[in-house]
């Protein structure tokens, strides 16, 4: 599956994007004053900027996704695209970009106030929109709630938060299972949602919850995921257990067989055998050697030293 980035590729200037999107979040209704917008948000768990859909009236909010591949092109009629990312949208629950804002506020104040106050980023002013995108019903979820008429004030709960995070948990882990996804071969293989060929899956209980916790974690803070893991019982994940679909099973180790050969080189104590070949005669040396010799002198003596008498 192409490596999952999110890229605020607005800031790349005109361009051709090709994107998977649900029509209902482009729906426009001219009654209303906002239209739907593609805007830069704070993302809840790395804080930096993401590229996040409002649908009209802020009512819904899709996270964009960039499926990007390093030789991928669109061919589009007679012309070729050179960039062959696509977008996807998928739905999110707001509640997580708000979460990290009430957690700062309770930090900072630890008293209870309006959403305005609490959702102040001047580096993402349209962090705004988050106003008209939860109900005070579902900020009780995730905090206390003063509640006077037309006037609302919050305080972060981490109690209820985790009671929230809790129901997240099971319910993703009941859709993983429901659909056959196959989390019982590691994180690795796992992100890439492969269905299960069976009609049931192999996986338990405790790892699809392991799985859903791990969905999770990439909206909330570390601590914050540290107490859910907690709170639900769950072992912390062993990185060495972890393993990729597509990694090679671990190599044999060669056997090394003793070897026969003595250890110690007794051919250095040897000496070296002469040749035995005979030196082959020509025809003056075999007439030669059928002279009688005796009282010849040979040709050497005649430059040797004269002894002294």
């Amino acid at each position: 599956m192409p490596k999952a980035e999110t890229k605020a590729f607005l800031d790349d200037g005109p361009k051709q994007y090709f994107m998977l999107i649900d029509k209902s979040a482009l729906t426009v209704n001219e009654n209303v004053e906002n239209k739907p917008a593609f805007c830069s948000l704070r993302h809840p768990l790395t804080e930096k900027k993401c590229i996040f859909l409002f649908t009209h009236s802020n009512t819904n909010v899709f996270e964009v996704h960039n499926f990007k591949e390093e030789f991928r092109s669109w061919m589009i009629n007679d012309s070729v695209v050179q960039d062959g990312s696509f977008l996807i949208t998928t739905p999110m629950d707001p509640l997580f970009l708000v979460l990290p804002y009430l957690q700062s506020a309770e930090k900072k104040t630890g008293k209870y106030m309006t959403l305005d106050h609490i959702v102040e980023d001047e580096e993402f002013p349209e962090s705004r929109r988050l106003h008209d995108s939860l109900r005070v019903k579902d900020l009780s979820h995730v905090a206390d709630v003063k509640d006077s008429n037309d006037f609302q004030a919050y305080r972060y709960s981490e109690e209820k938060t985790l009671q929230w995070l809790q129901l997240k948990l099971n319910r993703v882990a009941e859709v993983l299972c429901n659909n056959n996804i196959q989390v019982s071969e590691g994180i690795a293989c796992s992100k890439n949602f492969v269905k299960s060929k069976k009609e049931g899956s192999n996986a338990n209980q405790k790892e699809y919850l392991m799985f859903a916790h791990g969905l999770l974690s990439d909206y909330i803070s570390a601590d914050l995921s540290e107490k859910l893991r907690e709170s639900v019982g769950l072992e912390k994940p062993d990185d060495s257990k972890i393993k990729s679909s597509g990694s090679e099973p671990p190599k044999k180790k060669i056997k090394i067989e003793p070897s026969s050969s003595p250890t110690e080189d007794y051919s250095q104590k040897q000496k070296p055998v002469e040749s035995t070949k005979v030196r082959k005669l020509s025809a003056a040396q075999k007439k030669l050697d059928q002279v009688d010799k005796s009282g010849m002198k040979s040709i050497s003596s005649f430059f040797s030293p004269k002894s002294k008498s």
